[in-house]
């Protein structure tokens, strides 16, 4: 039996008491209702308050499933579009990131068009990836919009002007745009 304690999940000593939780996969399954989640996973994973667990569990209810959420970079043509509209198929809140805001709040007008949550599952973070400070300011913007982040995707990228050009920081337009950015971004979701 596995138990969690402030470093994790740990195998329990004894046996466990009839009716207490057993936790298989780190979720809790009650041996009177089988594939019950009990409410304290969602709290220990972030999802729930613990004030949200205890009116949860005084209804016998089981804990509502977390909403996983992506954000995907480059989201508003090509790949990165289709990526974005297979996420949302599977269910998953999206966040996408585009250097040009109003192609990206379009493309989640779009796909916020069938939900019938009044939940923004997908919303639009504004970023230029080949500027550093962009891209600070981005991922500032995606870590007070969710706790946690499940997947990431970059899938923006340019092709390179003819002749050779900076960024305002003094790097190559597409090396910053093609690497620094999404290596940056990468690094300040973690």
């Amino acid at each position: 039996m596995l138990a969690y304690g402030s470093d994790g999940p740990r195998r329990a000593a004894g046996r466990q008491s009839p009716g207490s939780p057993e936790f298989v996969g780190g979720v809790a399954v009650s041996s009177g209702s089988p594939g019950y989640q009990s409410p304290l996973v969602s709290v220990l994973d972030g999802q729930i308050s613990r004030e949200q667990a205890a009116t949860i569990a005084a209804a016998g209810e089981a804990a509502p499933p977390p909403l996983l959420t992506a954000v995907v970079t480059g989201g508003t043509s090509g790949v990165g579009r289709e990526v974005v509209r297979g996420l949302r198929r599977a269910g998953m809140a999206v966040i996408v990131v585009a250097r040009d805001g109003e192609r990206g709040r379009a493309v989640c007008e779009e796909e916020r068009s069938g939900d019938q949550d009044p939940d923004p599952l997908c919303t639009c973070v504004e970023c230029d990836l080949s500027s550093i400070v962009s891209v600070q300011e981005c991922a500032e913007a995606i870590k007070l919009k969710v706790q946690r982040i499940h997947v990431l995707v970059n899938c923006a990228g340019i092709v390179g002007p003819p002749e050779r050009c900076l960024t305002a920081e003094g790097h190559e337009l597409t090396f910053a745009t093609n690497v620094l950015g999404p290596h940056l971004l990468s690094t300040e979701l973690l």
